[in-house]
């Protein structure tokens, strides 16, 4: 069993809050579905979200749709001491960095999947869960688990 199952991280764990141009990528993920910007002058697609295109340094950033579905593990940690006393049952637990199909790294709560199964490169999905104080969790699954 996932330690997500029900859908929301529970009470008293704190997601980064969604302030200043974060908020824009909480509103859009906030429907569960996955979004990054996407520089309209040269296509080049980034992650978090910034006010120039890491490519060509343009302003004419919008956020659109992303497949969440084909990633890959690129890097994790084992948290073994959480600073967030809400987070602390939970350990150790990992928080890892998955890089889509295009590049795109994104960090998340590596959800259902043993630390000692953990490999670089291994196919996994991220999902957005939407919190109910308006904050998102990315959380990473391996693509067997997420097709259940």
């Amino acid at each position: 069993m996932s330690r997500t199952e029900g859908g929301a991280i529970a009470a008293g764990r704190r997601p980064p809050a969604p302030e200043g141009l974060n908020s824009q990528w909480y509103q859009a993920a906030a429907g569960g579905i996955l979004h990054v910007q996407s520089c309209a002058d040269c296509g080049h697609r980034q992650h978090p979200p910034r006010y120039f295109c890491g490519a060509c340094a343009s302003a004419e950033l919008v956020f659109q749709p992303v497949s969440s579905d084909n990633g890959t593990l690129y890097t994790w940690s084992v948290i073994h001491r959480s600073a967030e006393p809400g987070w602390s049952e939970l350990v150790p637990y990992a928080i890892g960095v998955i890089q889509l199909a295009g590049g795109v790294r994104l960090v998340g709560y590596v959800d259902g999947i043993r630390l000692e199964d953990l490999r670089p490169g291994m196919p996994v999905t991220v999902r957005p869960l939407p919190q109910q104080d308006g904050a998102v969790v990315l959380i990473i699954r391996t693509a067997e688990a997420s097709a259940r």
